[in-house]
């Protein structure tokens, strides 16, 4: 039984690292159903928080950001807790890198 939506690959190398830093952004390759973009018939699971309310500062300090970054942590992790168990997963554990 497939239990993810896609297949994914990213490559890993100093070569692609300098390309994802050099374009801004990482590129990945995902594929579902028959090699196309169609994902792959499994369950998917969305939820949506509340919106964490910010203050538009054109340059924001490093204790601005984290303080947002800590916000968004604290709603993710809420988030997953709540509804964790009511799509299946009772027992998983979130693990933010």
């Amino acid at each position: 039984m497939q239990t993810h939506a896609y297949k994914w690959w990213k490559p890993d190398g100093n070569l692609y690292r300098s390309i994802a830093r050099a374009i801004k952004f990482t590129p990945i390759v995902f594929w579902g159903l028959f090699g196309t973009p169609l994902p792959y018939k499994v369950p998917m699971h969305v939820v949506v928080g509340t919106p964490i309310n910010l203050n538009k500062t054109p340059q924001p300090t490093m204790d601005e950001v984290n303080e947002v970054q800590n916000k968004f942590i604290t709603a993710l992790q809420d988030l997953f807790q709540r509804h964790k168990a009511r799509v299946g997963y009772p027992d998983l554990q979130l693990r933010i890198i």
